[in-house]
């Protein structure tokens, strides 16, 4: 008879005992996050322990059985590892967001001329704290749940929508896309820089999608600088409603009205994905972006970056149903803009970027490219040197599937769904 279970789900340090696979165990997070409702302590009758875990706070100082080998060599599992990785893809792990201090302005804070941002970017990163307490998902180990996934795999345990993985078409072993922030109407006013960056993109194949606020689109400039981008082939996409972040904020009328006019943007444009401002999220905000949209692009795999005094992110590599039946695409990569935050130059910092990329390639995941259209971001000439070296690379490695998010988006709904729609890509 297996012992009591623990009553609440929580953080763990892992310790993989001998019969523990090596791959796993290489692989293997310091740190996880569990639901723990079949972890057990002590020992199970005629079975070896080969990983626990021990509590990283609480009033539990022993060590809990995760997986045991029975006498014939099967593995068992004693804790919900579909439960576990549903948790951490929906960020049940924390308790939400913070708001930041430029969410809680009386004004638009993406209003403010570049130079006075850089500035406060200075004073505000260089007294900020970005160690969280609990070190999960890990900029070390940040795909804990792709590795959840292996180990429900060798275990052979039932499969969810969430649990289970899939294939890149014809056999492409991992795939690239790239994505653009149009944080203000800066691109519009000098619309000499969409041919500029689109140029770089075609010329390795890439054509990216370009999530526009629309606030910021309605002006004719802005229009034409809409027209211009469909007519290169990109992808159009809605980056929030005004970019001050404080739409997931609000409730009642004030939330509707601008449910509202991102439907007319959608509308307008065609638009199926959504990425948020400040990439800010709550799963009752992600249920109202499912009723509009087709794929969301809000996540990050790990950041502790603006968004949160705890770590947060959905721990994956790859693609995955979230709130309301909506595909998410995770933003695999840092962003751009987290090289002022990095306190690296341009070049070290691209350098790190493809570094984790070829990890996310390695692993057969989505390498989510993204970029920031504005002067002090990435529209100046060092930066898109170091992004045209840093595309170059990756473009070089054989085997990618090079595509827009929405058509990545339908590719994994119809994998996720079992509804294969097929796909005409050949891969190098």
């Amino acid at each position: 008879m297996l012992p009591r279970p623990i009553s609440d789900a929580g953080f763990y340090h892992l310790e993989a005992g001998p019969g523990f696979p090596k791959g796993l165990k290489d692989s293997m997070p310091a740190i996880f996050w569990a639901i723990p409702s079949k972890i057990h302590s002590n020992s199970c009758d005629n079975a070896i322990t080969i990983l626990q875990g021990s509590p990283v706070a609480g009033p539990h100082t022993h060590k809990f059985i995760l997986i045991s080998m029975d006498s014939d060599g099967k593995a068992r599992i004693h804790f919900d590892i579909a439960g576990t990785i549903e948790g951490i893809l929906l960020e049940h792990y924390h308790d939400g967001l913070q708001p930041t201090i430029e969410m809680r302005l009386p004004f638009n804070y993406s209003r403010i001329p570049p130079w006075i941002k850089g500035i406060a970017r200075f004073f505000r990163t260089s007294n900020m704290v970005h160690e969280p307490a609990v070190d999960f998902p890990s900029d070390r180990h940040p795909e804990v749940v792709d590795w959840l996934r292996n180990v429900a795999d060798w275990t052979q345990a039932p499969s969810t929508v969430r649990s289970r993985s899939f294939s890149w078409p014809n056999g492409c072993k991992a795939a690239l896309t790239i994505s653009h922030d149009v944080d203000t109407d800066w691109i519009f006013n000098n619309a000499g820089w969409i041919d500029r960056i689109c140029d770089l993109e075609e010329h390795f194949g890439l054509q990216g999608a370009w999530y526009c606020v629309p606030v910021y689109s309605q002006s004719k400039t802005a229009i034409a600088g809409i027209e211009r981008l469909v007519s290169r082939g990109c992808e159009i996409g809605c980056h929030g409603y005004n970019h001050d972040a404080k739409w997931p904020l609000l409730s009642g009328q004030r939330f509707e009205d601008r449910a509202k006019a991102v439907q007319v943007f959608r509308d307008r444009w065609k638009v199926r994905g959504f990425r948020s401002e400040w990439l800010w999220r709550t799963p009752p905000f992600l249920l109202t972006i499912a009723r509009l949209f087709d794929y969301d692009t809000s996540v990050p795999t790990v950041s502790s970056f603006f968004t949160s005094e705890c770590r947060n992110g959905c721990g994956t590599y790859f693609p995955y149903v979230t709130h309301g039946n909506m595909i998410e695409l995770p933003l695999t990569l840092p962003m751009d803009d987290d090289v002022h935050a990095s306190g690296l130059g341009l070049e070290e910092f691209w350098r790190l970027q493809v570094e984790r990329a070829m990890r996310i390639i390695d692993s057969g995941g989505l390498v989510m490219l993204s970029l920031h259209v504005q002067p002090h971001q990435a529209a100046n000439n060092a930066t898109l040197q170091a992004v045209e070296k840093a595309i170059g690379e990756l473009v070089a490695v054989p085997g990618l599937w090079i595509a827009r998010p929405d058509r990545i988006a339908d590719w994994v709904r119809s994998q996720l769904s079992m509804e294969h729609t097929g796909c005409t890509h050949e891969c190098d």
